[in-house]
């Protein structure tokens, strides 16, 4: 019996079987996708991600923009110089738009 959550990359074109279609994420998304999930990590958000014992999450977004802004009052050059405290706060609009995703890869 085959497992009902596993995904395979293609299915048979019901227009024109045997041929296989193949469907592809964007990464850019997926990485949309990826900063929405950690972003529902916050405090009192809906998510909780654990790797070996190891909370992560939201916090460590957070965390890389106080760095950043903690670099900029040091006169230092920032690391990440795109990312913006609109992406932190993560507004309606901010969770639909790819841009953040993109700076925070």
């Amino acid at each position: 019996k085959s497992d009902p959550y596993e995904v395979h990359p293609s299915f048979v074109n019901p227009y024109d079987p045997p041929n296989l279609i193949h469907w592809m994420i964007c990464p850019t998304h997926q990485l949309k996708n990826m900063i929405n999930a950690l972003f529902s990590s916050r405090s009192g958000g809906t998510k909780c991600f654990v790797l070996d014992g190891v909370l992560f999450g939201w916090d460590a977004i957070v965390s890389l923009y106080k760095r950043e802004c903690d670099r900029v009052s040091n006169g230092l050059t920032r690391m990440v110089p795109k990312m913006k405290e609109v992406f932190i706060l993560c507004d309606a609009w901010t969770k639909l738009n790819v841009v953040p995703a993109k700076i925070m890869q």
